[in-house]
């Protein structure tokens, strides 16, 4: 089943084009969205979420275009973003509880949900968000978003100034969920633990979509991070994929 589907997309920023004919779908799946700051991640993000809209092709979410999804069917999309999404100045129960009861659930399903996503990610009920360390700050963010269950999940960048620890506590978190996930980085060492499948973009457009293994594989490269760099640099000569969307 497509999850996402993006089919020629183009956007042009002060006269340059910043996506230039993207193409790929998603799946259920941990999909991976992967490129130096500046190829054009985050407006893909935006344009799929009808934040941005795009000056040519089309995006289809659940087989219908953003503007065609219902207020429900939106509540159920998380989109963890690179700036701050909480109240700072309540506490971390108040924060997961109150947006879940915003969302839709009931004063009692919001504190049970809350409650136990606190639990799960490690978090202090009563400490306020202000005082939250950048990687709990990450982990209530995402807590945040599964508090009303979405069928899909955006994270844009969600481990940008982490530090080690923290990210190896993101990436067991992330593999424990049970949902679609597109998710934005340009740290190759998640992308190759976390993604069942990856595309490369930069300058505005797709390089390749793979597997990380079987991208590893073609390029003859130890890891994620030399087949990325090789992709980049146009070095990997016979990638079936390349340029192109199973």
């Amino acid at each position: 089943m497509k999850v996402i589907s993006v089919s020629d997309l183009w956007k042009k920023f002060n006269m340059e084009w910043v996506l230039r004919g993207v193409n790929f779908d998603v799946r259920q799946e941990i999909f991976g969205f992967i490129g130096p700051n500046g190829a054009g991640k985050t407006t893909t993000v935006r344009i799929i979420l009808g934040i941005l809209n795009a000056d040519k092709g089309s995006v289809k979410i659940f087989g219908k275009r953003p503007s065609e999804l219902s207020a429900e069917e939106r509540r159920r999309i998380g989109y963890v973003q690179q700036r701050i999404s909480f109240e700072p100045y309540i506490s971390v129960f108040e924060n997961i509880w109150l947006y879940g009861y915003l969302k839709g659930l009931s004063k009692d399903e919001a504190k049970e949900r809350a409650l136990k996503l606190i639990n799960e990610f490690d978090l202090e009920p009563n400490k306020k968000a202000v005082e939250l360390s950048i990687g709990q700050r990450r982990r209530l963010q995402i807590a945040r978003e599964l508090v009303y269950k979405p069928d899909l999940l955006f994270l844009d960048e969600p481990t940008v100034g982490l530090d080690v620890e923290s990210k190896y506590k993101f990436v067991e978190i992330i593999k424990k969920m049970k949902i679609p996930i597109f998710f934005t980085t340009h740290n190759m060492w998640e992308a190759e633990k976390l993604c069942d499948r990856i595309a490369i973009i930069n300058r505005g457009q797709i390089l390749t979509i793979d597997s990380p293994k079987s991208l590893i594989r073609k390029t003859q490269s130890e890891n994620l991070e030399e087949a990325y760099l090789k992709v980049i640099k146009n070095e990997a000569l016979d990638i079936p994929e390349s340029k192109n969307n199973l």
